[in-house]
């Protein structure tokens, strides 16, 4: 199979007497969805102002072991599920910086994952919709430990959290059919997850009903407030960006990134409806 990497910036040699080689990785993929790494590492750029290597990776196709080994960074970034694939092939060791939603096994990985960060939540949610006492969520297991600070940030502010496990769609819609039964005007809905917990006419439901009863929807897309839900909590690249070079420099400070750990999104990006 061929090897296609292309290198977009060299590693400036002012860095490495500084000991900061950082690489980082990201997907190379078809319009629209380029923007997204495109803002991703415009807001690294704006934050961190070391050198790096940056390396696009085509999909589909193999790390080539001798870039990584040329480079010989301390330190790697791998934006999206593709490129900590392969990252994960050649230099499993890390430390590693990643927003991959998928579990690959490095040695010390520090991950960003984008759901809001708790803090970012309770301060949104309080500032349009002061009166909530209780988020309704419908989850997949693999959310307990983000669910588990959810719940402790929330219970400081005298708001409970329920959860709804579902691992499939037709699970999906029993939990929402339970939570908004028993939901009422001091609650909201929460709707974190998209893909197989979430389909359209399942959307149309739970935004209807909650329509019907004046019931708070939460949600993290920005679509659904189009459609009738009050408030969207979503990533913004640009921003998500800027993290990351705060947590590039925050692990190139002696002692640091030497265990894995979980960050959220502190900023995001927040649609409104103001019709509801």
């Amino acid at each position: 199979m061929a090897r296609a990497i292309a290198v977009v910036l060299a590693l400036l040699t002012a860095s490495h007497a500084l000991g900061e080689r950082v690489l980082i990785l990201y997907p190379q993929v078809r319009e629209p969805y380029t923007k997204i790494y495109q803002d991703t590492l415009e807001g690294i750029a704006e934050v961190y102002k070391g050198g790096h290597t940056l390396l696009a990776i085509t999909p589909g196709q193999h790390l080539e072991p001798g870039v990584i080994a040329r480079a010989a960074p301390n330190l790697y970034v791998a934006l999206g599920n593709d490129a900590a694939r392969e990252l994960g092939i050649v230099a499993p060791e890390g430390p590693v910086i990643t927003t991959a939603s998928q579990d690959v096994d490095f040695k010390v990985r520090h991950q960003l994952t984008y759901y809001p960060d708790p803090d970012t939540l309770i301060t949104q949610l309080q500032r349009f919709q002061p009166g909530i006492r209780s988020l309704f969520l419908v989850a997949e297991s693999d959310t307990d430990a983000y669910e588990d600070r959810v719940r402790e940030t929330l219970a400081r502010a005298g708001i409970g959290l329920r959860v709804c496990a579902a691992g499939s769609l037709a699970a999906a819609a029993v939990c929402y059919r339970q939570l908004l039964d028993a939901a009422t005007t001091r609650d909201a809905i929460w709707i974190l997850h998209g893909g197989k917990l979430l389909e359209p006419a399942l959307l149309t439901n739970i935004l209807s009903t909650a329509w019907e009863r004046q019931l708070t929807v939460l949600s993290s897309n920005p679509d659904h407030v189009r459609r009738g839900a009050l408030l969207s909590l979503y990533p913004d690249n640009l921003s998500a960006g800027r993290q990351l070079g705060d947590m590039i420099t925050a692990c190139l400070a002696p002692g640091k990134c030497t265990r894995s750990e979980t960050s959220y999104l502190r900023t995001m990006g927040v649609a409104l409806n103001e019709r509801t």
